[in-house]
């Protein structure tokens, strides 16, 4: 079955991450699978996912981009999972201006809404941002960068101050400052 209800709690020792979609739902990203819980029921997912290990989500235009080992599917209103872009670990993305925008252990990578290639930058990147004043960050393992004209511009590493060049997590607060978390 593509997809399995369970009135018990979920005893999975790999969730990765948990997430609250607009409508509220909360959604479990795990090793394995996709999980969502509706009025206290958890229903899994499986089938069709990119990987065993979900890494991220994305709701756009009624669409769930889901993010994994080995790229990224795409989920639609009737709960049809499928394969749209085949790549390596994904390890972050996001969605603007009707672009996916994926961030690998090898590259940047971004696509149209149907998965074609429209460009690639060609560094290693962990995690991804898109602030307030619509600036593209982008962390990886050689320190903070910003996407400007479609180019990667070194922002800030280990040898300006930050604590270690390889970055993991980045997140706005509500006064506009950049928090990252690094190694």
């Amino acid at each position: 079955a593509d997809k399995i209800y369970s009135s018990a709690t979920l005893n999975d020792p790999s969730i990765s991450n948990i997430l609250e979609d607009r409508e509220g739902n909360i959604w479990l990203l795990r090793w394995g699978g996709l999980s969502i819980i509706i009025n206290s029921k958890i229903l899994n997912y499986t089938k069709n996912l990119p990987g065993k290990i979900v890494t991220h989500l994305e709701r756009n235009q009624g669409m769930l981009y889901v993010a994994g080992e080995s790229g990224i599917s795409t989920k639609d209103n009737n709960d049809h999972i499928k394969p749209l872009i085949k790549s390596s670990y994904v390890n972050d993305l996001f969605i603007h201006d009707n672009k996916i925008y994926s961030a690998t252990e090898q590259n940047l990578s971004i696509y149209d809404l149907q998965g074609k290639l429209l460009s690639r930058i060609e560094e290693p990147s962990t995690t991804l941002l898109r602030d307030s004043q619509g600036k593209i960050w982008v962390g990886g393992y050689y320190g903070l960068h910003s996407l400007q004209g479609g180019k990667l511009i070194l922002e800030l590493n280990k040898s300006q101050g930050m604590g270690s060049n390889s970055i993991w997590a980045m997140m706005e607060d509500s006064k506009g400052h950049i928090w990252v978390g690094t190694e």
